[in-house]
């Protein structure tokens, strides 16, 4: 028998097994440790071992991937998730992913998957009208929001710089282009800016105010600066809801100011984009639907699995001037081109060839939740940041680091009696987090703003509930208590 085959038999009990540990992880999420007990050599050893030399039963394999990997996995669902911007996925979303995987359809060309390549043209208008892009606004799907960005600013430079980038790259003029964007920016752009060799040097990185968004006064100083000195400058990136503490620029003086520039205009959603479906996070979020390129990523707020970002554009022609172009045999034979129209090879519109199907999980999560559902889990997310907000500011030995705009709250924990030198307190919250990491009653990050270390809660899940706040200040507070013991 060809090893690479399966009875259907063998493939039904293999896939009812894994049906099984798949409902029974999602039943367990709620009560699970959020983060495993387990050493990162305790892990390394459960993997160790030479290359197989024959195979096992399917059945076997699927069991095994239960005991090592289920029994070990981050419970990114939990409710008492608060860290980064990883929320889990509905239940939806993963018999997505068993179809796509199985049907293997490459998004590239439109012959090898014309299903597919219709459904994410379709996703990608859904995305578009969802946050407000005009009619005849296209995109593409990449893995995540570094690659939207990526692909976004490369539009960016096509259609702003004063020569042919494409055709001279930067050797092609005499002054160096340049980026803007606030210091709060994901350090992904900073990646893109290195990645299209524009360099990090020339990303112009605004101070920012109090609220932490970009000061647009001192974007105008830089900007008449750095032409003065000979550089051309190309795009002004705006951030939807900041990764650090969920800060949102203010998106249409943006707007304002890259129109009257004659700048490129992208938007970093990657995070809080998806936020224009909820009534509070449409007005916080007013001015991005005049950006040129916005960066979104439905493996956040659409709660759909990794990996699945889009990059939309106002003008889709021009990512395909960006990235269009093909060998001999990708050429489309024009006589079996369909007679109601051109054929849309996905490739041409962004920097990846080989394209998995991302679209499938995206348009069943939408089909099988609706937007409504999305719009009201966004809109408690919001309302849940604002109040944990409260909840520190009613609390004796919490203090708010900075104002819930999107969903994440940051505060630090105070002892009692004499506050502790800035050094020592900042010691404090990194140890904090560690402490709540290690109990496996919650997960959050800490992080750094105005150059001080506070505690970072970023409220993404669909299961989370004040009482999971509530938890998670006990928690913290005995952590802090022990800890802080534990330092004098």
């Amino acid at each position: 028998m060809n090893p690479f085959e399966t009875t259907t038999e063998e493939l039904r009990r293999a896939g009812e097994e894994t049906l099984e540990i798949l409902t029974g992880y999602w039943a367990s999420i709620p009560g699970r440790r959020v983060v495993p007990a387990v050493t990162p050599r305790q892990m390394e050893q459960l993997f160790e071992g030479p290359v197989p030399e024959l195979g096992m039963p399917l059945l076997d394999v699927v069991r095994e991937v239960a005991e090592k990997v289920e029994r070990n996995a981050t419970a990114m669902g939990h409710p008492r998730y608060f860290a980064f911007v990883n929320p889990g996925t509905t239940s939806v979303a993963p018999l997505a992913e068993a179809m796509a995987a199985m049907f293997n359809q490459n998004l590239g060309a439109w012959r090898n998957s014309p299903s597919g390549t219709a459904m994410e043209l379709q996703v990608v208008k859904w995305m578009a009208e969802l946050l407000g892009m005009p009619e005849g606004s296209g995109g593409i799907l990449v893995s995540g929001g570094s690659m939207a960005s990526l692909t976004g600013l490369a539009a960016a430079l096509r259609a702003k710089a004063p020569w042919d980038v494409r055709r001279l790259g930067l050797q092609g003029g005499s002054g160096p282009l340049t980026f803007y964007a606030s210091e709060e920016v994901h350090r992904c752009v900073v990646k893109a800016a290195d990645l299209l060799g524009v360099g990090e040097e020339y990303v112009r990185l605004v101070p920012v105010d109090s609220g932490f968004r970009m000061d647009m006064c001192a974007l105008a100083r830089r900007l008449d600066a750095d032409r003065k000195s000979g550089a051309i400058p190309i795009a002004v990136i705006g951030t939807a809801g900041t990764v650090n503490c969920g800060a949102v620029d203010r998106l249409g003086e943006i707007a304002d100011f890259a129109s009257a520039e004659s700048l490129w205009y992208h938007v970093d959603g990657a995070y809080g984009a998806l936020a224009a479906l909820s009534p509070t996070g449409k007005t916080l979020l007013r001015g991005m639907e005049r950006a040129d390129s916005i960066a979104l990523d439905p493996h956040k707020w659409l709660f759909c699995p990794y990996e699945a970002g889009i990059c939309l554009v106002r003008d889709p022609e021009l990512l395909k001037r960006s990235f269009g172009g093909a060998a001999a045999y990708m050429k489309e034979d024009k006589d079996a081109t369909s007679a109601d129209g051109h054929r849309t090879d996905l490739f041409e519109y962004g920097p990846q060839l080989s394209r998995c199907f991302r679209a499938l999980k995206v348009w069943m999560s939408l089909k099988a939740h609706g937007r409504r559902a999305y719009s009201e889990a966004i809109e408690e997310h919001l309302c849940l940041a604002r109040l944990l907000d409260r909840k520190v500011l009613d609390h004796p030995r919490f203090e708010l680091a900075s104002e819930a705009q999107m969903s994440i709250s940051c505060f630090r924990w105070i002892p009692e009696g004499a506050r502790p030198d800035p050094d020592a307190l900042d010691r404090l919250q990194d140890r904090i987090t560690l402490g709540l990491e290690r109990s496996g009653e919650g997960l959050m990050s800490g992080t750094r703003l105005s150059g001080r270390a506070v505690l970072r809660a970023c409220i993404l899940s669909f299961r989370t509930r004040e009482s999971d706040l509530d938890a998670l200040l006990e928690s913290l507070d005995r952590i802090g208590h022990e800890t802080w013991k534990g330092m004098k």
